[in-house]
């Protein structure tokens, strides 16, 4: 039996010109975690980063707590995150022109406070759910289609599995929908209920996957690092 430890990472810059790089936050979230994998003795066999800034810098943040020598990570485009955000920009023009309730809620969002940021939830979470039902008219834009992003992880993860082998500790930093549909594979969940998950899934975050002979088991799903105080605890 090895232990699939996939963490999502640290809390990134929203809202700046560089999403793609830690908050100052989000690189303290991922030395804390570091803390307790030190204090613990926990030191992966194998690394696996995907191909994000805030993926490398959460890994670095990680290894700069060790106190055992840390294995070279390795860089694998397949644990890189789904095209989400970028489809809902794209969406809620069009969608705007033809369906109240998305231009209503395009309208508050445009403003500041609590009401704009929940009612751009509402959005996200809305398109998203049509995205993963293939109710979305795409055609030509771009995007990597949902289909193909959770096949490509679950390559990702097949593959890890077979290099790996047993007895192994391996850890994975990577963003929420990698890590939603990884569990999602394990518990046997459709493409609504796996991006449901992934909305769930915090900053620096850790789910538990154990795999053996072909077979993989949710352990834990989401456990924040002991002793997080409320200002470490994020969603971005």
């Amino acid at each position: 039996m090895s232990r699939l430890l996939l963490i999502r990472h640290g809390q990134a810059s929203a809202g700046s010109d560089d999403y793609d790089q830690l908050s100052e936050r989000g690189y303290r979230q991922a030395r804390h975690l570091g803390e307790q994998w030190a204090a613990e003795g926990l030191v992966p066999d194998s690394v696996y980063v995907g191909p994000c800034k805030r993926h490398r810098q959460t890994a670095e943040a990680l290894e700069s707590e060790a106190t055992r020598a840390w294995p070279e990570p390795v860089f694998l485009d397949g644990w890189d995150e789904h095209d989400a955000f970028a489809v809902v920009m794209y969406s809620i023009p069009r969608l705007a022109e033809t369906d109240e309730w998305v231009a209503e809620r395009a309208e508050r969002s445009r403003g500041e406070g609590r009401d704009a940021r929940r009612a751009y939830f509402d959005l996200y979470r809305h398109i998203t759910r049509l995205w993963v039902l293939g109710e979305l008219q795409l055609d030509g834009a771009g995007f990597e289609p949902w289909p193909e992003f959770r096949r490509r992880v679950h390559l990702a993860l097949e593959e890890l599995i077979e290099a790996e082998g047993r007895g192994r500790k391996v850890a994975v930093i990577t963003s929420s929908g990698p890590v939603a549909v990884a569990a999602s594979r394990a518990l046997g969940l459709d493409d609504a209920a796996t991006m449901a998950l992934s909305w769930q899934v915090q900053n620096i975050a850790v789910t538990e996957v154990l795999y053996a002979d072909g077979s993989i088991a949710l352990k834990s799903f989401n456990a924040l690092p002991r002793m997080v105080g409320d200002e470490l605890r994020t969603l971005v």
